[in-house]
């Protein structure tokens, strides 16, 4: 099963008892073919319309507007960052041995490509709950006495 189809299975959003079971069929659909290319990532929903031939624009903004389908496309994004950054870490570090024009530029752009790809894995927010005890009452107070006795 695809990754797509999983989170919307999974999620909170088909258990909206305003989506319908044809509705859920429809967007199931839709995943499958949202995941059959990395350009789907970057349509709106009328450009899915026309190019996949599937469903009516309104349909694939509906599709789109789900949690599941905006942390699948946030997640896509960013892994497909993280591949862009790698290839140009890559091809500058090629321009800087190379040791001929623009390798003191590219030695600076390697610099700080480093330091926002050493950044990306230190730049989150841990949140600590503390959720106090109850205090006994007085009759769980008594009712240990009592079975001491």
């Amino acid at each position: 099963m695809s990754q797509l189809k999983e989170m919307l299975i999974q999620g909170s959003s088909f258990d909206n008892p305003t989506l319908t079971p044809p509705d859920k069929e429809i967007f199931l659909i839709l995943a499958t073919k949202f995941e059959e290319s990395t350009e789907y990532l970057f349509l709106n929903h009328e450009e899915l319309n026309k190019i996949t031939g599937l469903a009516t624009p309104e349909t694939w903004q509906d599709f789109l507007r789900l949690p599941e389908v905006q942390n699948y496309t946030k997640s896509q994004m960013a892994f497909l960052a993280q591949i862009a950054q790698r290839k140009t870490f890559s091809s500058l570090v090629s321009m800087a041995v190379s040791g001929g024009q623009g390798a003191q530029q590219a030695a600076k752009q390697i610099q700080e490509l480093s330091g926002i790809m050493n950044q990306q894995d230190t730049n989150r927010t841990i949140i600590l709950h503390h959720i106090p005890r109850p205090k006994p009452t007085d009759q769980n107070q008594e009712t240990e006495v009592t079975h001491e006795q």
